[in-house]
């Protein structure tokens, strides 16, 4: 499949599309690509159009435009006019991480477009101190290396998979080091200018009331338990939220429970995107 870019702000935003039907746009999270979701992309294209689009600085996406000036809601608003050059009327977002972060965002702006939204370990009340800082030391340690070093990237897999991921599918690990060692250098500085300008967002969870859009959480085992606590804490100020936990897995659930990750998203979509359109024909 060749690639396809959406060419604005002096930079191009690399895209995939695949499948016909009800579109599903697809927002990885930082240090990844589309092939994130490879696995549910394949699966849900034979039911749903499915769009993975690549952030800023990841895969085959250009630098970032405007790149002081770089917001959480400028990002939002980068996917939104990728969404209109598209000419989407409504859509689902899936959106993992920081990925789903920027779809809450969007979703907040431009509420009446979204349909149905899926989010996989996504943070959404403010950036807790110890996680700046996590930040802060891994944007140090590669500003004096040039790129993740051997450290940081050991670091980075211990903390995103589950310990029977990392034991029974040494696979797995191999083909994480291996994507993170591929970024290039080049990449990184504009990498941590996103990363910076999500970790300092304000909490998204005083807006969500405002939505009627049924979301899905779905949160892995053996993530950060202060991801799940949040959601838990705040769980009455959703209208329409469905919470699971996904077994064996910790931040890369995609990955390390595809089948599972794969079933949940098509119950959340079966029962209310289907909806949603044969009501909009009615």
């Amino acid at each position: 499949m060749s690639p396809t870019y959406f060419k604005y702000k002096n930079s191009e935003l690399h895209y995939q599309i695949c499948g016909q039907g009800p579109p599903l746009l697809f927002i990885q999270g930082l240090l990844w690509d589309k092939n994130l979701w490879r696995t549910q992309y394949q699966a849900l294209s034979k039911f749903f159009q499915c769009i993975a689009v690549e952030l800023w600085e990841h895969g085959l996406s250009g630098h970032i435009p405007d790149e002081p000036s770089c917001t959480l809601e400028s990002l939002a608003d980068d996917i939104w006019q990728l969404t209109r050059h598209l000419k989407l009327e409504k859509f689902a977002i899936i959106g993992f991480s920081v990925g789903g972060t920027i779809g809450v965002q969007l979703a907040l702006t431009h509420p009446s477009s979204i349909v149905a939204m899926m989010l996989l370990n996504t943070p959404l009340s403010e950036e807790p101190a110890k996680g700046k800082q996590l930040y802060g030391d891994l944007m140090n340690n590669v500003k004096k290396v040039g790129k993740l070093s051997h450290e940081a990237i050991n670091n980075i897999i211990d903390n995103c998979l589950s310990l029977k991921t990392k034991e029974d599918l040494p696979l797995i690990s191999q083909q994480i080091r291996k994507h993170l060692e591929s970024i290039p250098t080049s990449n990184m500085q504009g990498i941590f200018t996103l990363c910076h300008a999500v970790i300092n967002r304000k909490s998204l969870l005083d807006q969500i009331h405002t939505m009627d859009i049924p979301i899905q959480i779905m949160i892995g085992q053996e993530e950060n338990p202060l991801i799940l606590q949040e959601i838990q804490n705040n769980k009455h100020k959703f209208k329409n939220v469905h919470i699971v936990i996904i077994p064996g897995s910790a931040h890369l659930s995609m990955i390390e429970q595809p089948d599972i990750v794969c079933k949940i998203l098509m119950q959340h979509l079966n029962k209310y995107l289907f909806e949603t359109i044969l009501s909009d024909s009615d």
